[in-house]
C-alpha cells in the first residue's frame, strides 16, 4: 500500500506506540496497554493497514487472557479472525504467522478457562504450523501434558 507522507508518519507514530504497548505490558501496565492498542487498532483500520491492526488487536486479546477477564475475548477473536479473512493482499507468509499467532491465543484462553486437554491440542497444532522438528514437538507436547497433569495438584495445594 502506497501511503503519502502524512500517512506515512502516521504509520510510523502508530507502529512506534505500539512497540511502547509492548514495553509497558512486559511491565505488567496492562491497563494503559489495553488503551493504547485500542487507539492503535482504531487509527491502524482507518489507514486500511490490516497487519499492524491486528498487532494491535493480539494485545487487546492478550491482556484480558492474561488478567483472566474473559467475557471481552471472544469478541476480540472474532475481530481478529475478521481482520485475518481481509487480509489476502498481504503476503501471504505474514498472514499465516498471524493465523498462528491468533491460534496461539486461543490455546491461552483454553488454558485460563481450564480447558487443559484442548489448550495441549491447540499448542500442538500451533507447534506444528510453525514447522518445528518432530523431537520438538513431542517434547514441548509432554511438557505441555506435564503442566496439565500437575494443575489440579497446584490448585488445591493453594487452598
Amino acid at each position: 500500500m502506497v501511503y503519502n507522507k502524512k500517512e506515512q508518519r502516521n504509520l510510523e507514530s502508530l507502529q512506534k506506540d505500539l512497540i511502547r504497548a509492548e514495553e509497558l505490558y512486559d511491565l505488567g501496565q496492562f491497563e494503559e496497554t489495553f488503551k493504547i492498542s485500542d487507539r492503535v487498532y482504531q487509527d491502524s483500520l482507518v489507514l486500511n493497514n490490516n497487519l499492524l491492526a491486528f498487532d494491535a488487536i493480539i494485545f487487546k486479546v492478550t491482556i484480558p487472557i492474561q488478567l483472566g477477564n474473559l467475557d471481552k475475548v471472544p469478541d476480540l477473536i472474532n475481530q481478529a479472525e475478521n481482520l485475518l479473512q481481509i487480509m489476502s493482499g498481504d503476503s501471504l507468509k505474514e498472514v499465516e504467522l498471524k493465523k498462528i499467532d491468533l491460534l496461539s491465543l486461543k490455546g491461552q484462553l483454553s488454558f485460563t478457562k481450564g480447558e487443559y486437554g484442548n489448550s495441549v491440542e491447540i499448542h500442538k497444532k500451533v507447534l506444528i504450523r510453525r514447522n518445528l522438528p518432530e523431537p520438538l514437538i513431542l517434547l514441548v507436547t509432554v511438557w505441555l501434558w506435564e503442566v496439565k497433569l500437575k494443575i489440579p495438584y497446584l490448585i488445591s495445594s493453594k487452598v
